[in-house]
């Protein structure tokens, strides 16, 4: 998913891709109960019951690396 100029609200997702999962670009972006398959790139994040597709519990701010 790439997010430009929105604040999008993601919530019981799961999200895949092969560079990133989530690139956010200037703009802020709020992700619960959602699977994130792919690195997490920008900032702006806030995550709560975020994880990886390895069921391993991301921090609040969705930092996958």
């Amino acid at each position: 998913m790439y997010n430009s100029s929105s604040s999008p609200t993601i919530r019981n997702s799961s999200i895949s891709g092969t560079t990133y999962s989530i690139l956010n670009n200037t703009s802020n972006a709020k992700v619960a109960d959602t699977a994130l398959g792919g690195a997490v790139a920008g900032g702006g994040f806030t995550c709560v019951g975020a994880y990886t597709t390895a069921f391993v519990a991301l921090p609040g701010n969705c930092d996958n690396d």
